[in-house]
C-alpha cells in the first residue's frame, strides 16, 4: 500500500537481491525502472557496487535489513551514508531485524516492520516508521478517525495509512510483546540467540554432504542457519526433521526468489531453522544430532 504511494513509473530505484516479495512485488507493480544490488558468495551486499547502480534519476534506495534466508545484516548506516551524500531516501524493511538486533533511527528515512516475527506481537500487525516529514500519496480510502467532513482521505501520517477500523486487539498484543523485550532486555535476548545458532553452527559445519547458506561467521546476524543435504530436497529434510525429530523447519524459498536464483537453489529450495529466545541448548543439540544420523543414511 504504501509503496504505490511513495514510487512512481518515473523513478529509478536500487534495491537488493536479498528482498522478500513483500517489497519486489510492490515495486514491480509501480513499473519504475529497477536496479539491483548483488551479494557476495556468502550474501553480504556488494555495498561497493553502489556508484554503479547510481542514475541521475534515482530516488529511493529499498533494502532489507537482516535477510530472511541467510540471516546476514546489511550495513545499514554506511548505506544510509551514501544515500544521504547522493539524495537518496532510504527505506530499510525490518521486519526480520526489529527485536532481534539494535535498530535505530539513524539508519534510514523510512522504516517497515511487521509486528508478529521478533516484536512478539499478533499477526496482522506491523508499521511504517518516517525519520521527519514524507511525502506520500493517498492509495487508500475511506473511513477515517479524524477530519469526517473532507472530502478525501487525509494525506498525514498516520492517517493516510489508517483506513476503517484499526486493529485495536492486535496493537495491544504489539505492545505487550514491545514491554515483554525491553523488560528482559533486547541484549540478553540477542546474546542467547546467538549463542544458540553458534552452538548449532559448530555441530554441523564442515558435516559431508551439508551446505550451508550466509555468513555465520559474523557475531551480529540473526539467529536462523539455512542449509541443504545432498541429494534431498528441503521439502523431504523438513519432512524427515519433522516426521522423524519432531523438529519444525521453513523448506523452500522463504518468499526471496532471487536470493535463491543468486545461489542457485531456486529448485531444490533451502531448509531454515530458526532459534528463539525460548529455545534451549538441549533442544539445539537435537537439531545437530538429527542432521547427523540423517546425513549418515543417505
Amino acid at each position: 500500500m504504501w509503496i504505490g504511494g511513495l514510487i512512481s513509473n518515473e523513478d529509478s530505484v536500487i534495491t537488493t537481491v536479498a528482498e522478500h516479495n513483500s517489497v519486489l512485488r510492490p515495486l514491480y507493480l509501480t513499473g519504475c525502472d529497477l536496479n539491483f544490488m548483488d551479494c557476495d558468495d556468502d550474501g553480504n551486499l556488494r555495498i561497493d557496487t553502489f556508484e554503479k547502480l547510481l542514475k541521475p534519476s534515482t530516488k529511493y534506495f529499498f533494502c532489507t535489513h537482516g535477510s530472511n534466508v541467510t540471516g546476514n545484516i546489511a550495513d545499514a548506516k554506511a548505506l544510509y551514508s551514501l544515500c544521504k551524500a547522493n539524495g537518496i531516501t532510504l527505506i530499510l524493511d525490518v521486519a526480520q531485524t526489529f527485536g532481534a538486533v539494535p535498530v535505530d533511527i539513524g539508519m534510514a528515512d523510512i522504516f517497515c516492520f511487521t509486528g508478529h516475527k521478533s516484536l512478539l506481537g499478533p499477526q496482522g500487525t506491523g508499521g511504517v516508521i518516517a525519520n521527519g516529514k514524507v511525502d506520500f500519496r493517498i492509495t487508500k480510502t475511506g473511513g477515517a478517525g479524524s477530519n469526517s467532513f473532507d472530502t478525501f482521505q487525509p494525506a498525514e501520517i498516520p492517517d493516510i495509512f489508517e483506513v476503517g477500523t484499526l486493529n485495536s486487539p492486535g496493537i495491544f498484543g504489539l505492545q505487550k510483546g514491545v514491554g515483554y523485550i525491553n523488560e528482559v532486555g533486547l541484549g540478553v535476548i540477542q546474546e542467547k540467540q546467538t549463542r544458540l545458532l553458534q552452538q548449532f553452527y559448530e555441530g554441523v559445519r564442515g558435516l559431508a554432504k551439508v551446505k550451508i547458506y550466509g555468513d555465520l561467521s559474523t557475531g551480529s546476524r540473526l539467529p536462523i542457519a539455512s542449509l541443504n543435504i545432498d541429494g534431498l530436497t528441503s521439502s523431504e529434510l523438513a519432512e524427515r526433521l519433522w516426521e522423524g525429530y519432531g523438529i519444525a523447519t521453513r523448506a523452500g524459498s522463504h518468499c526471496a526468489p532471487l536470493l535463491h536464483i543468486r545461489f542457485g537453489t531456486e529448485q531444490m529450495g533451502m531448509v531454515r531453522f530458526s532459534f528463539s529466545y525460548y529455545n534451549t541448548e538441549e533442544e539445539i543439540q537435537q537439531g545437530v544430532c538429527a542432521v547427523k544420523e540423517i546425513v549418515g543414511h543417505i
